[in-house]
């Protein structure tokens, strides 16, 4: 296949979610990402090329960051030319059915659950901190909008590289690619990032508090007994939540 082909398809593969249906999902996007590939690979045989183009319009749904390294192995088996096309249907129909439920079960629980979650307390957290000595203009301070801008730079980093890493992923490794991506220990780095989103909200709350001169000694207090809490296995959401609660008690005090 020809490079400016398969760039094509990386690019298409942002639109991978523009149609949508209820019956067969994301069969449509993926039918329109890998089409440039199709159109070379089969040429001018169009009988050919509309059995490639039918049997992409069965049901498929994975997560759409990670889609590429299916379509990337797609195309590896759509370029097959020693296998007829019966058996290439066949592959790829099983190949899209028992690749795309893993891949999609560990990219809903990093990208949707952890990482996007962790990108916005950033920007907020960064912004809010910073709102305290930014100039008012106009009635709103300018790091309003800071954070929509802060949040898409921070999660598109991450976002972009996967989309691209799962697509020479998979027109490298080939089936082997959900071993690959197992192995990479998504669920553990999961865990990670949400144990860190907690501690940026504690600390966040914390900061705001110490930079009022009249509760510094009260945060750096908050901050030393989360910690001391945390070395004696106390879970995370616990703190997080008894923190609230005794700022929330403490504010209908004073």
């Amino acid at each position: 296949m020809k490079n400016c082909n398969i760039i094509r398809t990386f690019f298409r593969s942002f639109l991978f979610q523009a149609v949508w249906n209820f019956e067969r999902m994301q069969n449509v996007g993926f039918l329109y990402s890998i089409m440039p590939c199709l159109k070379e690979i089969y040429g001018t045989d169009e009988n050919r090329l509309k059995n490639a183009a039918m049997r992409h319009f069965d049901f498929f749904n994975t997560h759409p960051y990670i889609a590429n390294a299916i379509i990337a192995i797609t195309l590896i088996l759509e370029n097959e030319k020693t296998v007829d096309d019966e058996t290439k249907s066949q592959q790829i129909k099983s190949l899209k059915l028992h690749i795309g439920g893993p891949i999609a079960a560990i990219g809903d629980t990093f990208f949707w659950a952890r990482l996007r979650p962790l990108c916005g307390l950033l920007a907020a957290g960064y912004v809010f901190l910073q709102c305290k000595t930014l100039k008012q203009v106009q009635g709103f301070t300018s790091c309003h909008f800071l954070v929509p801008l802060a949040f898409i730079f921070l999660y598109n980093i991450p976002h972009v590289f996967f989309r691209f890493f799962g697509f020479w992923l998979g027109l490298k490794c080939k089936t082997d690619v959900v071993k690959i991506i197992s192995n990479v220990r998504l669920q553990k780095i999961s865990e990670i990032i949400r144990i860190i989103g907690i501690f940026i909200c504690i600390f966040v709350l914390v900061a705001y508090i110490i930079t009022s001169a009249e509760y510094r000694f009260v945060g750096a207090l908050v901050f030393l007994v989360s910690f001391i809490l945390l070395k004696k296995n106390v879970s995370v959401i616990s703190i997080f939540w008894g923190l609230v609660i005794g700022c929330v008690g403490i504010g209908f005090l004073m």
